[in-house]
Parts: C-alpha cells; structure tokens; sequence
C-alpha cells in the first residue's frame, strides 16, 4: 500500500515545490539598496532638521540685536524721570538690561533646542523601527531566494532522476524530503 502512494506523494512534493511565488535574485541587491537610501534620507533628514534650528537660532539672534534690544532700551528711556542725567548715567541703565536680555535670548535658545531635540528623537524612532522593518523584509526575502535556489537544485536533481531510464521514486522522495527539511 505504501509503494502505491509513493508516487503521488513525490508527485505532491514536486508541485509543492515549483508552486511556491518567485522573486528574482536580483531583489535582495534591490532592498539592500533601498534600506542604504533610508540611511541616506535619515542623515539627510537630520540635517535638514540642524540647519532649520541654527536658522532659527539666528533669526532670533538678529531679532534681538536689532528689535528687542532697541526696544527695551528705548521702554526704559521712558520711563527715565527727567532728573537723571540721562547720557550720564546710559552704561549703568544698560549694563542693568542687559542680564534681563540675555536670560530672555537663552530662554527662547533653550526652548529652540528643547523643540529641535524632540524633532531629532521623533526622527530616530522612526528611523529605528524603519530599520527593524527593512531588516526583517531582508532576512525574508534572502530566505525566499534560498528556498527558490534549493527548489531549482531540487527540480533540477528530480529532473534528472527521471531522465534517465530508469524512474526510481525512492531517490525522488529523498530529494523531496531534504528540500521540506530546510
């Protein structure tokens, strides 16, 4: 009884293995190449993030030199009463501003830096579970051309198995078998 059904389990193997989709070698280079330009749009990403913050941070610079300053100075002037020798006494008012600035400019720096740091952690967490992603789509795809080159030495092995005069069904299920077990 069992000799009755080797062939159909050899013929069953057989399909098996020649039914199964197939990927080109070639697209394990291409998703190599795919996850470099990831790489590279992450770097590109990250740099592009830096230099929008560090315009940012002399935006606000140039802000403060050239609009805030003047306008503290010219609050202050005001509020000057008329008996203070105003030109005498201009070093004192503004070596007097001048920490209230500075801790304003480094306020405004930190929160920029605060935003640019999350931006850049948002970046890399995505990037990182890209990463993950395109690893695991590798390993799959490599293991798909593994298995496809193992069908074809397979097939090619049955084929030849076959050919000759003489079908012997015992080799072909062996071949079979060892192609199940990887």
């Amino acid at each position: 009884m069992m000799r009755f059904f080797s062939p159909y389990i050899s013929i069953f193997g057989f399909g098996l293995l020649t039914s199964c989709s197939v990927l080109p070698d070639s697209t394990t280079i291409l998703t190599r190449e795919v996850i470099k330009e990831g790489v590279g749009m992450h770097d590109l990403n990250i740099a592009l993030t830096n230099q929008l913050f560090a315009e940012r941070k002399l935006r606000l610079d140039s802000f403060i030199q050239e609009n805030y300053i003047p306008a503290i100075i010219e609050n202050y002037q005001k509020r000057i009463p008329d008996s203070i020798n105003y030109k005498k006494e201009f070093p004192n008012i503004v070596m007097g501003i001048l920490p209230v600035i500075y801790q304003k400019k480094d306020s405004l720096q930190n929160v920029l830096n605060i935003q640019q740091q999350e931006i850049i952690g948002q970046l890399n967490n995505s990037f990182g579970n890209y990463t993950e992603a395109t690893a695991s789509l590798q390993d799959l795809i490599d293991s798909n051309i593994r298995l496809k080159n193992a069908k074809e030495n397979a097939s090619n092995s049955i084929f030849k198995l076959i050919t000759k005069d003489k079908l012997d069904v015992k080799k072909i299920e062996e071949s079979i078998e060892k192609v199940l077990k990887k």
